[in-house]
């Protein structure tokens, strides 16, 4: 893990970037930590990857029991998880046959 600043005093805000490693793909996953006004830790996890399928085909196959949340623009899906709750797909559709997808969680304390 790559942790953004390496000392540890009084940080407001922590990110790191990790690669996680999957039996057919790796995956880029960013860690965010911030303080809140409540003196807790509001927090967001975030991991992109490619799927070497059309975004129709993930969302059909990988995303069936997400609920469709909207479009950020004419290529790109937002989805919304039905069991964990504040997590949220963005499906993009990369040269027509892959498909870029990010998933973000954000759970705020």
């Amino acid at each position: 893990m790559l942790p953004y600043v390496d000392k540890s005093d009084d940080i407001h805000l922590f990110n790191a970037l990790a690669v996680t490693s999957y039996r057919d793909r790796d995956s880029h996953v960013t860690f965010h930590g911030v303080k809140n006004i409540n003196g807790g830790c509001d927090t967001s996890v975030t991991e992109s990857y490619v799927l070497q399928t059309a975004c129709a085909d993930a969302r059909h196959e990988a995303f069936s029991k997400w609920d469709f949340q909207g479009k950020l623009n004419d290529h790109t899906y937002v989805l919304k998880s039905k069991r964990i709750e504040g997590k949220q797909a963005f499906l993009t559709d990369q040269f027509k046959k892959y498909c870029l997808v990010t998933t973000r969680q954000v759970i705020s304390n």
